[in-house]
Protein backbone atom coordinates (compact mmCIF):
# COMPACT_ATOMS: atom_id res chain seq x y z
CA UNK A 1 0.00 0.00 0.00
CA UNK A 2 1.41 3.39 -0.94
CA UNK A 3 2.04 6.35 1.53
CA UNK A 4 -0.61 8.51 -0.14
CA UNK A 5 -3.17 5.40 0.34
CA UNK A 6 -2.26 4.92 4.13
CA UNK A 7 -2.62 8.71 4.77
CA UNK A 8 -5.99 8.48 2.83
CA UNK A 9 -7.35 5.45 4.89
CA UNK A 10 -6.25 6.99 7.88
CA UNK A 11 -8.16 10.00 7.53
CA UNK A 12 -11.23 8.20 6.75
CA UNK A 13 -11.04 5.81 9.83
CA UNK A 14 -10.65 9.05 11.80
CA UNK A 15 -13.84 10.73 9.79
CA UNK A 16 -16.29 7.40 10.25
CA UNK A 17 -15.21 7.65 14.52
CA UNK A 18 -15.49 11.33 14.96
CA UNK A 19 -18.76 10.91 13.06
CA UNK A 20 -20.01 8.16 15.03
CA UNK A 21 -18.98 10.81 18.33
CA UNK A 22 -21.23 13.25 17.09
CA UNK A 23 -23.95 11.64 15.26
CA UNK A 24 -26.39 11.26 18.34
CA UNK A 25 -26.91 14.92 19.65
CA UNK A 26 -27.68 16.39 16.12
CA UNK A 27 -30.58 13.37 16.10
CA UNK A 28 -32.07 14.03 18.47
CA UNK A 29 -31.97 18.35 19.53
CA UNK A 30 -32.70 21.04 17.38
CA UNK A 31 -29.14 22.80 15.74
CA UNK A 32 -30.84 26.59 16.73
CA UNK A 33 -30.63 27.00 20.28
CA UNK A 34 -31.45 30.09 22.14
CA UNK A 35 -28.31 29.55 24.80
CA UNK A 36 -26.11 26.97 25.62
CA UNK A 37 -22.58 27.00 26.68
CA UNK A 38 -22.61 22.76 27.19
CA UNK A 39 -19.30 21.43 25.75
CA UNK A 40 -21.19 17.88 25.52
CA UNK A 41 -22.82 19.51 22.28
CA UNK A 42 -20.00 20.11 20.55
CA UNK A 43 -20.36 18.49 17.27
CA UNK A 44 -24.80 18.99 17.29
CA UNK A 45 -24.27 21.23 13.94
CA UNK A 46 -22.42 18.98 11.60
CA UNK A 47 -19.35 17.12 10.67
CA UNK A 48 -17.04 19.52 9.80
CA UNK A 49 -17.90 23.43 10.54
CA UNK A 50 -16.52 27.44 10.16
CA UNK A 51 -18.44 29.86 12.28
CA UNK A 52 -17.56 33.69 12.09
CA UNK A 53 -20.23 35.22 15.05
CA UNK A 54 -20.39 38.84 17.16
CA UNK A 55 -22.60 39.45 20.06
CA UNK A 56 -23.52 42.41 22.66
CA UNK A 57 -25.13 42.57 25.51
CA UNK A 58 -25.92 46.28 27.11
CA UNK A 59 -27.76 46.04 30.19
CA UNK A 60 -28.29 48.22 33.69
CA UNK A 61 -29.67 47.32 36.83
CA UNK A 62 -32.56 50.16 37.30
CA UNK A 63 -35.16 50.14 34.66
CA UNK A 64 -35.94 47.80 31.20
CA UNK A 65 -34.32 49.12 28.38
CA UNK A 66 -37.15 50.21 26.37
CA UNK A 67 -38.33 52.51 29.65
CA UNK A 68 -34.58 53.80 30.69
CA UNK A 69 -34.61 55.61 26.96
CA UNK A 70 -37.97 57.30 27.92
CA UNK A 71 -35.76 59.06 30.85
CA UNK A 72 -32.61 59.78 29.09
CA UNK A 73 -34.39 61.74 26.65
CA UNK A 74 -36.94 63.38 28.86
CA UNK A 75 -35.19 65.44 32.18
CA UNK A 76 -38.61 65.78 33.80
CA UNK A 77 -38.19 62.36 34.93
CA UNK A 78 -34.62 62.96 36.34
CA UNK A 79 -36.49 62.60 40.04
CA UNK A 80 -38.51 59.48 39.35
CA UNK A 81 -35.14 57.53 38.29
CA UNK A 82 -33.54 58.85 41.56
CA UNK A 83 -36.58 57.22 43.33
CA UNK A 84 -36.01 53.76 41.59
CA UNK A 85 -31.98 53.46 42.42
CA UNK A 86 -31.16 50.93 44.65
CA UNK A 87 -28.41 52.33 47.76
CA UNK A 88 -25.61 50.68 45.33
CA UNK A 89 -26.94 53.11 42.61
CA UNK A 90 -26.82 53.09 39.02
CA UNK A 91 -25.20 50.60 37.23
CA UNK A 92 -24.29 49.90 33.42
CA UNK A 93 -22.63 46.89 31.84
CA UNK A 94 -21.30 46.03 28.37
CA UNK A 95 -19.77 42.77 27.12
CA UNK A 96 -18.93 42.22 23.16
CA UNK A 97 -17.48 38.95 22.08
CA UNK A 98 -16.44 38.49 18.28
CA UNK A 99 -14.34 35.14 17.08
CA UNK A 100 -14.05 32.24 14.59
CA UNK A 101 -14.99 28.61 15.62
CA UNK A 102 -13.41 25.70 13.16
CA UNK A 103 -15.04 22.14 13.86
CA UNK A 104 -14.12 18.57 13.18
CA UNK A 105 -16.41 15.75 14.62
CA UNK A 106 -16.60 16.18 17.86
CA UNK A 107 -13.63 18.37 18.63
CA UNK A 108 -13.81 22.15 18.17
CA UNK A 109 -11.22 25.38 18.06
CA UNK A 110 -12.61 29.01 18.56
CA UNK A 111 -10.81 32.19 18.94
CA UNK A 112 -12.25 35.43 20.18
CA UNK A 113 -11.82 38.68 21.15
CA UNK A 114 -13.74 40.45 23.68
CA UNK A 115 -14.70 43.50 25.20
CA UNK A 116 -16.40 43.91 28.97
CA UNK A 117 -17.22 47.16 30.81
CA UNK A 118 -18.99 48.46 33.57
CA UNK A 119 -19.71 51.71 35.42
CA UNK A 120 -21.63 52.32 38.59
CA UNK A 121 -22.36 55.69 39.99
CA UNK A 122 -23.74 56.09 43.90
CA UNK A 123 -27.00 57.83 44.58
CA UNK A 124 -25.40 61.14 46.00
CA UNK A 125 -23.51 62.07 42.46
CA UNK A 126 -26.60 61.48 40.44
CA UNK A 127 -28.83 63.74 43.03
CA UNK A 128 -26.01 66.18 42.59
CA UNK A 129 -26.17 65.99 38.95
CA UNK A 130 -29.90 66.65 39.07
CA UNK A 131 -30.68 68.65 42.09
CA UNK A 132 -30.29 72.38 43.09
CA UNK A 133 -27.53 71.63 46.17
CA UNK A 134 -29.17 72.87 49.37
CA UNK A 135 -27.54 73.95 52.74
CA UNK A 136 -26.45 71.25 54.97
CA UNK A 137 -26.33 68.61 51.81
CA UNK A 138 -23.79 65.93 51.98
CA UNK A 139 -22.85 63.86 48.81
CA UNK A 140 -20.66 60.92 48.87
CA UNK A 141 -18.45 59.27 45.87
CA UNK A 142 -17.58 56.15 47.83
CA UNK A 143 -18.37 53.02 45.61
CA UNK A 144 -18.46 55.26 42.15
CA UNK A 145 -16.12 53.16 39.40
CA UNK A 146 -15.57 52.44 35.78
CA UNK A 147 -13.83 49.14 34.56
CA UNK A 148 -12.86 48.63 31.10
CA UNK A 149 -10.56 45.70 29.65
CA UNK A 150 -10.09 43.89 26.43
CA UNK A 151 -8.71 40.55 25.80
CA UNK A 152 -8.33 37.36 23.56
CA UNK A 153 -9.70 33.85 23.71
CA UNK A 154 -8.08 30.56 22.24
CA UNK A 155 -10.26 27.60 23.11
CA UNK A 156 -9.86 24.10 22.08
CA UNK A 157 -12.76 21.51 23.40
CA UNK A 158 -14.45 18.22 22.44
CA UNK A 159 -17.12 16.13 23.57
CA UNK A 160 -16.91 12.31 23.69
CA UNK A 161 -19.77 9.59 23.90
CA UNK A 162 -20.15 6.89 26.77
CA UNK A 163 -22.37 4.07 25.62
CA UNK A 164 -21.20 2.13 28.71
CA UNK A 165 -23.13 4.64 31.28
CA UNK A 166 -25.80 5.40 29.20
CA UNK A 167 -26.67 1.59 29.21
CA UNK A 168 -26.16 1.51 32.71
CA UNK A 169 -28.62 4.20 33.48
CA UNK A 170 -30.97 3.07 30.69
CA UNK A 171 -30.76 5.73 28.63
CA UNK A 172 -30.58 6.18 24.54
CA UNK A 173 -26.83 8.32 24.92
CA UNK A 174 -24.75 10.03 26.91
CA UNK A 175 -21.74 12.28 26.29
CA UNK A 176 -18.99 14.84 28.31
CA UNK A 177 -17.22 17.68 26.47
CA UNK A 178 -14.38 20.01 28.08
CA UNK A 179 -13.97 23.09 26.59
CA UNK A 180 -10.33 25.09 27.93
CA UNK A 181 -9.84 28.24 27.42
CA UNK A 182 -6.69 30.76 27.07
CA UNK A 183 -6.75 33.78 27.76
CA UNK A 184 -4.57 37.07 26.84
CA UNK A 185 -4.95 40.15 27.66
CA UNK A 186 -4.96 43.46 25.44
CA UNK A 187 -6.33 46.31 27.92
CA UNK A 188 -7.21 47.12 31.26
CA UNK A 189 -8.36 50.14 32.83
CA UNK A 190 -10.04 51.00 36.02
CA UNK A 191 -10.89 54.00 38.12
CA UNK A 192 -12.92 54.35 41.21
CA UNK A 193 -13.68 57.77 43.17
CA UNK A 194 -14.22 57.97 46.91
CA UNK A 195 -14.96 60.68 49.33
CA UNK A 196 -17.49 63.66 49.39
CA UNK A 197 -18.28 67.16 49.67
CA UNK A 198 -20.64 69.44 51.76
CA UNK A 199 -22.64 72.37 51.08
CA UNK A 200 -22.09 75.17 53.99
CA UNK A 201 -23.10 78.64 54.15
CA UNK A 202 -22.14 80.41 51.11
CA UNK A 203 -19.44 77.66 50.23
CA UNK A 204 -18.53 73.72 49.63
CA UNK A 205 -16.17 72.13 51.30
CA UNK A 206 -14.76 68.38 50.80
CA UNK A 207 -12.29 65.47 49.48
CA UNK A 208 -12.69 63.39 46.61
CA UNK A 209 -9.88 60.65 46.02
CA UNK A 210 -9.27 59.37 42.53
CA UNK A 211 -7.37 55.82 41.70
CA UNK A 212 -6.50 54.95 38.10
CA UNK A 213 -5.15 51.79 36.97
CA UNK A 214 -4.53 51.94 33.37
CA UNK A 215 -2.28 48.77 31.55
CA UNK A 216 -1.01 47.53 29.20
CA UNK A 217 1.76 49.87 27.96
CA UNK A 218 2.88 51.19 24.70
CA UNK A 219 5.30 48.54 24.26
CA UNK A 220 3.38 45.33 25.50
CA UNK A 221 0.48 45.40 23.91
CA UNK A 222 -0.51 41.61 23.61
CA UNK A 223 1.11 40.68 26.70
CA UNK A 224 -0.63 42.67 29.39
CA UNK A 225 -1.85 39.70 31.40
CA UNK A 226 -2.65 35.96 31.04
CA UNK A 227 -5.17 33.62 31.91
CA UNK A 228 -7.17 30.65 31.66
CA UNK A 229 -10.50 28.92 31.98
CA UNK A 230 -12.64 25.55 31.74
CA UNK A 231 -15.98 24.88 30.68
CA UNK A 232 -17.42 21.33 31.55
CA UNK A 233 -20.96 19.37 31.11
CA UNK A 234 -22.48 16.09 30.04
CA UNK A 235 -25.68 15.54 27.94
CA UNK A 236 -27.98 12.54 28.65
CA UNK A 237 -30.64 11.58 26.14
CA UNK A 238 -33.18 9.39 28.47
CA UNK A 239 -35.41 8.69 24.94
CA UNK A 240 -36.10 9.85 21.68
CA UNK A 241 -37.72 12.61 23.32
CA UNK A 242 -36.02 13.39 26.69
CA UNK A 243 -32.70 14.86 27.08
CA UNK A 244 -30.65 16.64 30.06
CA UNK A 245 -27.86 18.56 30.33
CA UNK A 246 -25.40 20.18 33.07
CA UNK A 247 -22.70 22.85 32.65
CA UNK A 248 -20.22 24.66 34.21
CA UNK A 249 -18.67 27.44 32.87
CA UNK A 250 -15.59 29.57 33.18
CA UNK A 251 -14.41 27.52 35.96
CA UNK A 252 -11.58 28.68 37.62
CA UNK A 253 -11.99 31.38 35.20
CA UNK A 254 -9.21 34.48 35.94
CA UNK A 255 -7.24 36.74 34.18
CA UNK A 256 -3.85 38.24 35.17
CA UNK A 257 -2.93 41.92 34.60
CA UNK A 258 0.73 42.28 34.88
CA UNK A 259 2.90 45.84 35.32
CA UNK A 260 -0.52 48.20 35.67
CA UNK A 261 -0.32 51.03 36.56
CA UNK A 262 -1.28 52.69 39.37
CA UNK A 263 -1.88 56.58 40.45
CA UNK A 264 -3.99 57.69 43.52
CA UNK A 265 -4.61 61.56 43.45
CA UNK A 266 -6.87 63.50 45.68
CA UNK A 267 -8.28 66.90 45.25
CA UNK A 268 -9.58 69.27 47.89
CA UNK A 269 -12.72 70.98 46.32
CA UNK A 270 -13.77 74.53 47.72
CA UNK A 271 -16.33 76.86 46.49
CA UNK A 272 -16.39 80.38 48.34
CA UNK A 273 -20.02 82.41 47.35
CA UNK A 274 -18.50 85.76 48.08
CA UNK A 275 -15.60 85.27 45.72
CA UNK A 276 -16.68 83.24 43.15
CA UNK A 277 -13.61 81.11 43.21
CA UNK A 278 -13.73 77.46 42.68
CA UNK A 279 -11.17 75.11 42.60
CA UNK A 280 -11.24 71.67 41.75
CA UNK A 281 -7.43 70.12 41.09
CA UNK A 282 -5.86 66.80 41.53
CA UNK A 283 -2.86 66.60 43.12
CA UNK A 284 -0.96 63.01 42.43
CA UNK A 285 -0.27 61.55 46.12
CA UNK A 286 1.46 58.83 44.96
CA UNK A 287 2.04 55.84 42.03
CA UNK A 288 3.58 52.12 42.04
CA UNK A 289 3.25 49.23 39.83
CA UNK A 290 0.65 46.32 40.75
CA UNK A 291 -0.73 42.89 39.28
CA UNK A 292 -4.35 43.27 39.06
CA UNK A 293 -6.21 40.02 38.93
CA UNK A 294 -9.66 39.34 37.18
CA UNK A 295 -12.09 36.75 38.20
CA UNK A 296 -14.59 35.81 35.56
CA UNK A 297 -18.31 34.73 36.30
CA UNK A 298 -18.82 31.77 36.98
CA UNK A 299 -22.01 30.03 35.72
CA UNK A 300 -23.73 26.99 36.10
CA UNK A 301 -26.38 25.28 34.18
CA UNK A 302 -29.04 22.34 33.97
CA UNK A 303 -31.56 21.95 31.40
CA UNK A 304 -34.17 19.77 30.26
CA UNK A 305 -35.60 19.00 26.49
CA UNK A 306 -38.34 17.49 25.37
CA UNK A 307 -39.06 16.64 21.57
CA UNK A 308 -42.83 16.80 21.52
CA UNK A 309 -42.52 16.06 17.36
CA UNK A 310 -40.72 16.26 14.45
CA UNK A 311 -41.33 20.38 14.71
CA UNK A 312 -41.66 21.10 17.96
CA UNK A 313 -38.76 21.09 20.47
CA UNK A 314 -39.43 22.46 24.23
CA UNK A 315 -37.09 23.08 26.74
CA UNK A 316 -36.89 24.70 30.10
CA UNK A 317 -33.45 24.95 32.73
CA UNK A 318 -32.48 27.35 35.49
CA UNK A 319 -29.05 28.88 35.52
CA UNK A 320 -26.95 30.63 38.64
CA UNK A 321 -24.02 33.44 37.74
CA UNK A 322 -21.52 34.17 40.29
CA UNK A 323 -19.72 37.30 40.32
CA UNK A 324 -16.61 38.12 41.74
CA UNK A 325 -14.48 40.72 43.31
CA UNK A 326 -10.56 42.02 43.27
CA UNK A 327 -10.03 39.40 45.89
CA UNK A 328 -11.61 36.54 44.24
CA UNK A 329 -14.39 36.82 47.13
CA UNK A 330 -18.14 36.36 45.44
CA UNK A 331 -19.39 39.25 44.84
CA UNK A 332 -23.31 38.84 43.74
CA UNK A 333 -25.39 35.42 42.61
CA UNK A 334 -27.71 35.94 39.50
CA UNK A 335 -30.52 33.23 39.09
CA UNK A 336 -32.31 32.85 35.93
CA UNK A 337 -35.20 30.63 34.80
CA UNK A 338 -35.48 30.10 31.04
CA UNK A 339 -38.30 28.09 29.15
CA UNK A 340 -37.42 28.11 25.35
CA UNK A 341 -39.45 26.44 22.29
CA UNK A 342 -38.05 25.86 18.40
CA UNK A 343 -39.80 25.09 15.66
CA UNK A 344 -38.65 23.72 12.62
CA UNK A 345 -41.65 23.72 10.54
CA UNK A 346 -39.96 25.16 7.77
CA UNK A 347 -37.06 23.30 7.79
CA UNK A 348 -34.38 25.91 6.41
CA UNK A 349 -35.95 28.30 8.54
CA UNK A 350 -36.34 27.46 11.91
CA UNK A 351 -37.79 29.46 14.54
CA UNK A 352 -37.10 29.70 18.18
CA UNK A 353 -38.72 31.54 20.98
CA UNK A 354 -37.73 32.28 25.26
CA UNK A 355 -39.06 34.27 28.07
CA UNK A 356 -36.43 34.19 31.28
CA UNK A 357 -37.01 35.56 34.60
CA UNK A 358 -33.89 36.56 36.96
CA UNK A 359 -34.23 37.99 40.48
CA UNK A 360 -31.54 40.82 39.68
CA UNK A 361 -33.44 41.74 36.06
CA UNK A 362 -37.06 40.72 35.80
CA UNK A 363 -38.42 39.29 32.73
CA UNK A 364 -37.03 39.25 29.59
CA UNK A 365 -38.62 37.93 26.27
CA UNK A 366 -35.71 36.22 23.74
CA UNK A 367 -36.12 35.17 19.73
CA UNK A 368 -34.31 33.77 17.01
CA UNK A 369 -33.94 32.21 13.17
CA UNK A 370 -31.78 30.72 11.00
CA UNK A 371 -31.32 30.38 7.46
CA UNK A 372 -30.02 27.51 6.17
CA UNK A 373 -29.39 27.04 2.28
CA UNK A 374 -27.32 23.83 1.99
CA UNK A 375 -24.03 23.91 4.04
CA UNK A 376 -24.41 27.92 4.88
CA UNK A 377 -25.52 28.95 8.11
CA UNK A 378 -27.01 32.14 9.19
CA UNK A 379 -28.45 32.78 12.52
CA UNK A 380 -29.47 35.94 14.70
CA UNK A 381 -30.85 36.68 17.91
CA UNK A 382 -32.07 39.00 20.29
CA UNK A 383 -31.25 37.48 23.65
CA UNK A 384 -33.68 40.54 25.17
CA UNK A 385 -36.34 42.40 23.20
CA UNK A 386 -36.31 45.59 24.57
CA UNK A 387 -39.73 46.04 25.67
CA UNK A 388 -41.94 47.90 27.98
CA UNK A 389 -41.49 46.30 31.01
CA UNK A 390 -39.40 43.26 30.06
CA UNK A 391 -35.49 43.49 30.39
CA UNK A 392 -33.21 45.40 31.83
CA UNK A 393 -30.50 43.89 29.18
CA UNK A 394 -30.84 43.91 25.23
CA UNK A 395 -28.74 41.53 23.55
CA UNK A 396 -28.11 40.99 20.02
CA UNK A 397 -26.31 38.23 18.26
CA UNK A 398 -25.51 37.25 15.26
CA UNK A 399 -23.30 34.18 13.17
CA UNK A 400 -22.25 33.22 9.53
CA UNK A 401 -20.70 29.87 8.80
CA UNK A 402 -20.81 26.48 6.31
CA UNK A 403 -21.67 23.13 8.28
CA UNK A 404 -21.20 19.76 6.60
Amino acid sequence: MSQRKRWFLWFALTAALMAALSGMAAANEPKLQLSTSNPAKIGQEGFLRLFGYGNVALGNNVLPSADLVKFVENPDLDQALLDLLPSEGLRVWLDNDNGIELGVGSIEIRTSVNLSGAVQVMPDLLALAVNEPKVGDKYSADGTDVTLGAYTTVAAGGSLGLPAVAQSLGWDDFRIGVRVQALSGVGYVRAEISGGIEIEQDQVDGVLVGELWQRPSETSLWTAGQGYAFDVGVQGWLSDRWSVGVAVANLGGRLSWDDVHYQRLESKITWDAATGDFELDWDLVSEETQTVVWYLPRRVEGTVGFRASDTLFVSAGIAQTTYFNQDGSASDNRTDFNANVVWEGVPFLPLAAGVTYSGSSGWSLSTGTALNLGPVRLTAQVDSVPLPNFGREVGISLGAGLAF
